[in-house]
């Protein structure tokens, strides 16, 4: 059974480069997601790279952290799948699975990122991102998780004892798992709940936004997080639907929306390249471990059992989540209907905003903020509040003329490179925006 790659970061070597770290300093992810780019700031921030890390999060003690010699990374995410993720991922990760999404360097080829990256070490490259002959336990001094939105960034900071940062990084794509796991409701591709929540504890989910707004607040959001210029039809679409009964599925939402009767395709054939994505792997479950270092009890053991009564042992009986037919012509339109929502639903631009302003107060002069932008609207604002410090976007100027700003913008939109976007499909919609605060 093939299991579901949480995250492959994007621009991976270009971001770390961007961010220009210190060793000894304190610094902030954001967005831990997969783990790729925390393991990689912690290979330069800590100048080794083959490590396994111990768990530490805001429910420990061990306030203060950042005071301890040696440089600290703060981890953020919401989502307790990237939690229990992070305790197997970190715990037993080895760069190689970062560039690989999830493989050992064993299983690979000499193809691609992960190749380049070990022939460039090898050859004594610059990268400083791999060096499998050092290995180093890390402990609470140099690694903390925190589970919680970005958003609550300084208030964190403030817990920990930490006043000011060197350097901040924030990947504000959806991880592959969100998309791959039709049970969380992300993509369109697969029947599932109308979810959407980043966080699962929070209360409002996608169903209760189409349920409840009114035909104007849904258009409204379709323009404004989907920049869908039929959005109005559509919001009319969905309430003239949801007077009939609730709209609880994505099936359900898609055809609503489109007036469409969609059907569920046939379980994909592993031959045409399906791939496993369910998120109740063994390894989902064991947190990055495999079932055979696993004993019998619990979840797991219940999956395997459950597995080995059906066949799963046998390729040719392994099942994959159902897929939507869905006609080509409507997939950008269901995309920004989606984004729409799930925007909405986890205050994605809110969270943003409240996050840049803190990153701009908290940031030592010097100091890097590097953010990897996916969609036109997160890239605006990130734009603009980079080349201005203030969300607004507006340039103060001294008497002279000169523009009053705390940031020299050193990267304006760096994109990933044609191999990159082979390799990594996902990639490509991927801006790397890069400031020092002056």
């Amino acid at each position: 059974m093939e299991s579901a790659i949480y995250h492959i970061p994007a621009m991976l070597k270009e971001t770390i480069e961007g961010l220009a770290i210190k060793p000894g300093g304190v610094y902030v992810d954001v967005t831990f997601g997969g783990g790729g780019h925390s393991r990689a700031i912690l290979a330069k921030l800590h100048e080794i790279t083959n490590y396994e890390l111990t768990i530490k999060n805001e429910a420990t003690d061990g306030k203060n952290a950042a005071e301890v010699n040696g440089g600290h990374l703060y981890s953020f995410d919401q989502d307790i799948e990237a939690y229990e993720n992070a305790k197997g991922r970190m715990e037993s990760g080895k760069m190689d699975e970062a560039i690989n999404g999830g493989k050992n360097a064993t299983e690979q080829n000499n193809e691609g990122e992960a190749a380049e990256y070990r022939r460039e070490q090898d050859n004594g490259g610059e990268t400083g991102l791999m060096n499998r002959e050092q290995s180093e336990e890390w402990d609470e001094e140099k690694w903390t998780f925190v589970h919680s939105n970005f958003r609550y960034l300084k208030n964190w900071m403030d817990y920990y004892g930490v006043e000011q940062i060197d350097g901040l990084l924030a990947d504000l794509g959806v991880s592959f798992h969100h998309f791959d796991c039709p049970e969380r409701g992300f993509s369109f591709r697969y029947p599932a709940p109308l979810d959407m929540r980043m966080n699962q504890t929070a209360k409002r989910t996608a169903a209760d936004i189409v349920n409840s707004y009114s035909e104007e607040e849904l258009a409204r959001l379709f323009w404004l997080y989907g920049e869908m210029k039929n959005g109005r039809g559509i919001a009319r679409n969905i309430c003239k639907a949801r007077a009939q009964k609730p709209i609880l599925r994505t099936e359900e939402l898609i055809n609503a929306a489109l007036n469409l009767q969609i059907q569920a395709l046939a379980q994909p054939s592993r031959r045409e390249g399906g791939r496993m994505v369910s998120c109740k792997t063994d390894e989902a479950i064991n947190g990055g471990k495999n079932a055979t270092e696993q004993d019998n009890s619990g979840e797991a053991a219940e999956y395997r059992r459950e597995q080995n009564s059906r066949g799963a042992g046998n390729p040719s009986n392994m099942t994959e989540p159902v897929e939507l037919d869905i006609p080509a012509q409507y997939k950008k339109d269901l995309a920004r209907l989606f984004q729409a929502l799930r925007i909405e639903v986890n205050d994605e631009m809110g969270a943003l905003r409240e996050m840049l302003v803190a990153a701009r107060d908290m940031l030592k002069p010097g100091g890097r903020i590097a953010v990897l932008t996916y969609h036109s609207l997160e890239d605006r604002l990130v734009k603009n509040f980079l080349r201005s410090g203030n969300l607004e976007g507006n340039i103060e100027k001294d008497f002279y003329g000169k523009a009053l700003t705390p940031f020299d913008v050193i990267e304006k939109g760096l994109t990933a490179s044609p191999d990159e976007v082979e390799r990594n499909p996902r990639s490509r919609s991927a801006k790397l925006r890069v400031a020092e605060k002056k």
